[in-house]
């Protein structure tokens, strides 16, 4: 059966969505980064790779853009590593004024 879900997206995440699902959304639901996919119920679960960046951050090799939420003062720019490389090598890259937790 086909259905839409919605996920919740932090600064980096890896979210377990049905193999195939197809993101058709990106929007800010309260004070929450959302996506939303066209999924197969029935498929297996995979892990995918999300993360979010600020407008005029260095964007990794393997990054896909999926969409953007704006987040009051903020812009965050939803994105999916296609070719995952670990957290450390991402978090190491990012200029120093940004890297707060």
């Amino acid at each position: 059966m086909k259905a839409i879900y919605k996920y919740y997206v932090t600064k980096y995440d890896k979210i377990e969505m049905p193999k195939g699902a197809s993101i058709v959304s990106c929007n800010m639901q309260g004070t929450d980064c959302c996506i939303w996919a066209l999924v197969d119920t029935q498929a297996e679960l995979e892990l995918r790779d999300f993360e979010y960046v600020g407008t005029g951050w260095e964007l990794q090799d393997g990054m896909s853009y999926i969409g953007t939420c704006f987040d009051g003062d903020f812009v965050w720019h939803i994105m999916e590593h296609v070719l995952s490389l670990p957290p450390t090598v991402r978090w190491a890259s990012l200029p120093p004024t940004v890297r707060c937790a």
